[in-house]
């Protein structure tokens, strides 16, 4: 199995050359060095429990697991008196064993360990950069022995007991520069290996390179999905701009009905076959269906009436209104949430089409919306029923909308492809480095 994977995000769920570097190169120094415990190259210390009575807003900062792998993470402070051994100081070596496996040289501020980590010191001839490198190659493995149920953790004796080589002291160190090196980028020459490890450093060399290839390539692959998305709306904006059509104001083309939540606390009202849309389900340009679903009741005994088919909804409130302002033509009954307005339109628009001009011409709809309360996004209806549209005769809209329907059919078959080669292509790095572990480079 591999060691880094995707992440939702984008990211990797590891730097994926440094990740290979320690791992090629501690193996490399495995085959020349003899193996020793971790317990015989560094003292490591447990940390301890808290009095939550005695937290204090001015108190010593707590170091959590949360705090070292989110550096971003608020500190819990307290007054309460610890044994000197459970300080932390700026450079301590910190390892977290259980929920999140993690090690980082610490950079501040000088605080108290909190249990489930080890605060690492090493032994006379020893480099604390280099077994805190040590640790992160081998953790994958180790935690093949993790135990509990929820909280997985490593017992202490599985930990110190794990053995990794140790080289004499400057290798070490060279070795420890050189990851360091790989793991914060600057424009600092690269440090030398021994030459033992020469061959292991061509790896090293190798796997960066084609990780630098495959991110170029995933990187223009997402710009490649990016401009195919761009085609339809650049293809809808010409057509709406040459149209040589009146221009309408929407108050005088849709009537406008809105939404609410039944009560969450009445059973009876929820998990029905009626759609209850909210933003979180526009996510097409047609809805179906939805993420949540309520009775005939709920439509009778709260704001959340039925809307019929035909209606184009579109999301008034919410953060997603920071950038986007989504539509969708609705195909079935359904209901909608506050957050949400169903426009019905008249006889003088199809609601394809109307739905097409709010995608079209969404930049200019999105300078419509106003910041609320907390830095939520908001569309006043007022001020959305002033926004005006061209609208041609109704056979002109509907050679548009087979127009747009034909483009989109198009772009969406580009994207499915893209995504297919995206899948082929996530895989590459994670099989490069299997590769490269097992020496096939």
């Amino acid at each position: 199995m591999s060691v880094i994977r995707l992440l939702n995000n984008g990211s990797w769920s590891k730097p994926p050359v440094l990740t290979a570097a320690r791992k090629i190169l501690i193996d490399g120094l495995a085959g020349k060095w003899q193996k020793t415990e971790l317990g015989d190259l560094a003292t490591f210390v447990n940390g301890t429990s808290y009095d939550r009575g005695q937290l204090d807003d001015s108190g010593t900062p707590i170091i959590r697991i949360s705090n070292i792998t989110d550096p971003r993470s608020e500190y819990l402070t307290t007054n309460q008196s610890f044994d000197n051994r459970y300080v932390v100081q700026p450079n301590d070596l910190l390892v977290s064993w259980s929920a999140s496996f993690k090690s980082v040289i610490w950079p501040g501020p000088t605080g108290v360990l909190n249990q489930h980590i080890f605060k690492v010191t090493e032994k006379l001839g020893n480099h604390r950069g280099f077994i805190r490198h040590a640790i992160e190659a081998v953790f994958d493995d180790m935690q093949s022995k993790v135990v509990g149920i929820g909280m997985m953790h490593l017992r202490r004796r599985d930990f110190l007991g794990y053995q990794v080589p140790a080289p004499d002291y400057c290798t070490q160190e060279a070795v420890c520069r050189f990851l360091d090196w790989l793991e914060t980028p600057n424009n600092q020459s690269e440090p030398t290996l021994p030459s033992q490890l020469s061959e292991q450093r061509r790896i090293v060399a190798r796997v960066g390179e084609l990780a630098a290839r495959i991110e170029e390539a995933r990187g223009l692959r997402q710009q490649a999905v990016e401009e195919a998305e761009a085609v339809w709306t650049t293809g809808a904006q010409r057509l709406l701009f040459e149209l040589d059509a009146q221009s309408v104001p929407l108050r005088e083309l849709v009537a406008v009905q809105g939404g609410g939540t039944p009560s969450k606390k009445d059973p009876a009202l929820w998990n029905g076959d009626i759609p209850w849309v909210s933003p979180k389900d526009m996510k097409s340009r047609e809805i179906r269906r939805s993420a949540d679903y309520i009775t005939e009741t709920a439509t009778l005994t709260s704001s959340a009436k039925l809307i019929d088919p035909g209606a184009v909804l579109i999301v008034v409130r919410g953060m997603i209104l920071a950038h986007t302002v989504p539509s969708s033509v609705l195909r079935v009954r359904a209901t909608v949430n506050q957050d949400m307005k169903a426009l019905l339109p008249n006889e003088d628009i199809l609601p394809e089409y109307l739905c097409s001009a709010f995608w079209a011409l969404n930049r200019h709809v999105l300078e419509l919306v106003e910041k609320s309360s907390h830095d939520t996004r908001k569309l006043r209806t007022p001020t959305l029923l002033d926004f005006r549209l061209p609208v041609p005769s109704l056979p002109e809209q509907q050679r548009i909308v087979a127009y747009l329907d034909n483009l989109q059919a198009k772009v969406d078959s580009l994207k499915r492809l893209q995504a297919e080669t995206a899948a082929e292509l996530d895989a590459l790095l994670p099989s490069v480095l299997d590769r490269a572990f097992k020496g096939e480079l």
